[in-house]
């Protein structure tokens, strides 16, 4: 077993405070674009390397953003393959496998930092969130916690239910911890 240092300890844990949206998964994401819930694609919107759209119809990918630009003034066709790409009015899009099923948005009043007397450190706590729209059918499998000022995938837990999340309905996210154990 590691030990790391208090000072470390509370560094890690407001990393992950940092982070403004909880997603329920149906496979593990390996980054952020693979958790993410972008905003839907708009036209005549300026984009920069890094941004992500969701096409109006979801089919499971997102659009990355690879070459910066204006979308054009009508919604293009998306590929349906991972790795395709897409001219955009003057933007260029990449297509990322997205595992994302259901979000909602993170505040800092969702987070708690606090020493712990059940364990020998410290752990983060994250609200619990409740009647979160689906917006995809899938087998909830991970939920994944997200910077998307900073494009980054923060915490993934594992969701032991492997429950079946049906589009237009909602899900509960119960309260969740993280900690990390000093000597």
């Amino acid at each position: 077993m590691a030990y790391v240092d208090k000072l470390v300890m509370r560094g890690a844990l407001e990393v992950a405070e940092d982070s403004d949206q909880i997603i329920v998964c149906s496979a593990l994401p390996a980054d952020y674009y693979e958790a993410c819930d972008p905003p839907a694609w708009a036209a005549g919107v300026a984009v920069a390397v890094g941004d992500a759209r969701k096409p109006t119809t979801f089919n499971g990918l997102i659009a990355k953003c690879t070459t910066a630009g204006t979308t054009g003034t009508t919604e293009p066709t998306w590929p349906t393959a991972a790795g395709a790409t897409v001219t955009d009015g003057t933007a260029v899009w990449t297509m990322v496998s997205n595992y994302g099923l259901a979000s909602a948005t993170l505040g800092t009043a969702d987070f708690t930092i606090a020493t712990d007397t059940s364990i020998p450190g410290e752990k983060l706590t994250i609200a619990a969130k409740n009647a979160i729209p689906i917006y995809y059918t899938g087998t909830s499998k991970y939920v994944a916690v997200v910077s998307g000022a900073n494009k980054l995938l923060r915490l993934v837990f594992d969701e032991t239910s492997g429950q079946t999340l049906y589009s237009g309905n909602s899900v509960n996210i119960p309260s969740t911890y993280y900690a990390l154990v000093s000597p």
